[in-house]
């Protein structure tokens, strides 16, 4: 991960957009490496991060429309 460590380097906080969230949930083959770096520095609180209603918004279109209530 030299690519987002660089980007990271002069960063604390990011903001976490749909598209991350919905690519670390889904496990996206293409993204999950990228996804799973960001969200596990979240967690061991070396990163902070945050988003908007309307990005919480957008990640629920799917899983209310599939009636996921355990996604939701």
């Amino acid at each position: 991960m030299i690519k987002l460590d660089a980007a990271l380097a002069n960063s604390r906080t990011v903001f976490i957009d749909s598209a991350v969230i919905i690519y670390y949930a889904e496990i996206h083959p293409k993204y999950a490496d990228i996804t799973q770096a960001i969200f596990s520095r979240i967690k061991n609180q070396t990163l902070q991060a945050t988003t908007s209603p309307i990005t919480l918004a957008e990640c629920l279109v799917v899983p209310q429309r599939n009636q996921d209530f355990i996604a939701i």
